[in-house]
């Protein structure tokens, strides 16, 4: 699997001139997340075409969009997954720095959704 689109591409375009691509040179941008404007902007080439070949969906109705998006994004985060594990492997340190910062974050995470009981008063 392989990125076909630059950084630079990825860190320059700007979603206010138009979509990052067409239907018939579609691409993602697999070392960004599917949040990225580029990314996004990709989805959104991808849902209108979808609902253009596939008539049968009611194009203009919010959630049958909303169903499309959402699949089309489950998709591109495991494209990002699969490319990701396929890179150049990471040295032993490197894993280990990684997951103990993915670690942090998750104990974070959890430490913010815990709402606090206040102790009672005496």
């Amino acid at each position: 699997m392989e990125n076909t689109v630059t950084e630079e591409e990825a860190t320059t375009f700007n979603p206010d001139l138009g979509p990052c691509c067409g239907a018939a040179n579609f691409r993602v941008h697999l070392e960004g997340t599917t949040c990225n404007a580029w990314n996004k902007s990709a989805m959104n080439v991808f849902v209108n075409h979808f609902l253009m070949v596939h008539p049968e969906y009611p194009s203009q109705e919010d959630p049958i969009r909303d169903m499309v998006r959402m699949k089309s994004r489950a998709t591109l985060d495991s494209m990002i997954r699969r490319y990701r594990k396929a890179k150049i492997p990471r040295t032993d340190a490197e894993s280990k720095e990684l997951r103990l910062q993915k670690n942090r974050q998750e104990r974070k995470r959890k430490a913010s959704s815990v709402k606090l009981i206040p102790s009672p008063s005496r």
